[in-house]
């Protein structure tokens, strides 16, 4: 990855920016620093993050730009149980359960 003028620029920007958190300045700064010569594992250690997480960023920026540094939502996985029966599925740790019958 080869940074423009532009990008570089831009990216600097975020650095002094109140605008954006601390998280999305840091992910810049992984990349500034990649463009600069740095080794990804330079870069982690340089920014306290493991080498997958800078991999992660850099790919990211890649594929997006600076919208890539910042922290998408994830969606999680599908709801197992339907809306409608939750409530009730929910309460069940919260009943007593029912007495065994008397022997005869």
């Amino acid at each position: 990855m080869k940074l423009s003028a532009q990008d570089r620029t831009e990216l600097q920007a975020v650095l002094g920016s109140g605008s954006y958190d601390g998280s999305v300045s840091s992910r810049a700064q992984m990349v500034l620093w990649y463009d600069a010569g740095y080794r990804k594992v330079e870069i982690a250690t340089m920014s306290a993050a493991s080498r997958p997480t800078v991999d992660k960023w850099l790919a990211r920026y890649e594929r997006l730009g600076l919208d890539g540094l910042g922290s998408g939502t994830s969606p999680g996985w599908p709801r197992q149980i339907p809306h409608r029966t939750r409530p009730a599925v929910l309460s069940l740790p919260r009943t007593t359960p029912p007495c065994p019958p008397d022997p005869p």
